[in-house]
């Protein structure tokens, strides 16, 4: 089964989960860097800056969950995944539907959805 024929990616959605992923990664980096940081910048603004990276982290948590949705019924699938799947399976879960749980939606018109 080729990339394309997945949902999120028939729908367009996979920058969400890229961007998301990029932000948090960009985020961590600075958290742990964090003493690089206080001695380049001093504390006051390290620490702001550190607090702000903790919370675009956060929001990049959350931005997916809500974003990622079918674009007939506004199911959020990303939300789903997690929340009835399985820890080590709902990013498989997710990456390989081919149509909407909820109204079966198939962004493909041809497949058998889900």
């Amino acid at each position: 089964m080729d990339c394309s024929s997945h949902f999120i990616d028939a729908t367009g959605q996979r920058w969400k989960l890229v961007a998301s992923l990029a932000v948090v990664s960009l985020c961590a980096l600075t958290i742990f860097v964090r003493s690089a940081i206080l001695s380049l910048l001093g504390e006051e603004l390290a620490i702001v800056l550190v607090m702000l990276a903790t919370l675009a982290s956060l929001a990049s948590f959350v931005a997916p969950c809500v974003l990622v949705r079918c674009p007939r019924c506004r199911c959020k699938l990303l939300w789903r995944a997690v929340s009835t799947q399985a820890a080590s399976l709902w990013l498989l879960w997710l990456l390989e539907l081919t149509g909407c749980p909820e109204c079966h939606y198939d962004p493909g018109g041809s497949r058998a959805a889900v």
